[in-house]
């Protein structure tokens, strides 16, 4: 159980940082039965927090949840490289004000 945590851990943490360029504070992640998840945290980039002063979180949420759903195939398919298991359904849900992602993946 904690080699397919760990393992899942990374292949989550090597997408990320590919793909926002930016190194994760913390990566937690839980394997059960039938689910994998994983809270990330990172700091928010002084653009994206500007703009979320400016009045407009709305702007970078978009940005945030249409990076991730780009990123559903690549995630999923770690997950089930890490687990062997197929995975059913995928969450993913941000508040990239406090610089915190959680996904979740339901496991056949």
């Amino acid at each position: 159980m904690r080699s397919r945590r760990r393992t899942s851990r990374r292949a989550i943490t090597s997408i990320h940082r590919t793909t926002y360029a930016v190194e994760l504070n913390s990566v937690d992640t839980v394997v059960r039965d039938g689910l994998v998840a994983s809270l990330l945290r990172f700091d928010v980039p002084a653009a994206e927090q500007l703009v979320f002063e400016s009045g407009d979180p709305g702007a970078v949420i978009r940005l945030y949840e249409a990076t991730e759903g780009s990123l559903e195939p690549a995630l999923c398919a770690a997950v089930e490289r890490t687990t062997s298991r197929t995975v059913l359904a995928f969450q993913s849900s941000m508040s990239p004000q406090h610089g915190v992602i959680l996904e979740a993946f339901v496991l056949a």
